[in-house]
């Protein structure tokens, strides 16, 4: 294996030099896609917090605030996504303002989850 690969070096180290006039075509560029449910934590004042994420701020967009089940089912897609314990553990305390996307909600007091 050694004599392979020093034969190699002595055909690479044979080769001409590549030619820089070449124009080389543009290589697309591959990122990876982002993550619908990745979300960020940003604390604005004290007693504001801001949650920034595709995921929640278009459910929080589509939930009918109108209807106590709809807060129901919204706060168990925040424990469900991670927002509650990371909220918590970013220092969030009760009385709090949370806003995600347009909707700017009041943190704790009597949590319906029973949590």
């Amino acid at each position: 294996m050694q004599q392979l690969l020093y034969q190699v070096k002595t055909l690479l180290d044979a080769l001409p030099p590549p030619d820089r006039t070449e124009t080389v075509e543009d290589l697309p560029v591959l990122s990876p896609e982002e993550d619908e449910r990745a979300f960020n934590i940003t604390r604005l004042e004290d007693d504001l917090w801001l949650v920034e994420g595709i995921a929640i701020e278009r459910v929080a967009q589509m939930t009918n605030w109108d209807y106590y089940e709809s807060g129901l089912r919204f706060q168990r897609i925040l424990a469900a996504m991670g927002i509650t314990n990371r909220l918590r553990e970013e220092g969030v305390e009760d009385g709090d303002r949370v806003q995600i996307g347009a909707v700017e909600l009041v943190w704790g007091f009597e949590n319906a989850l029973g949590e």
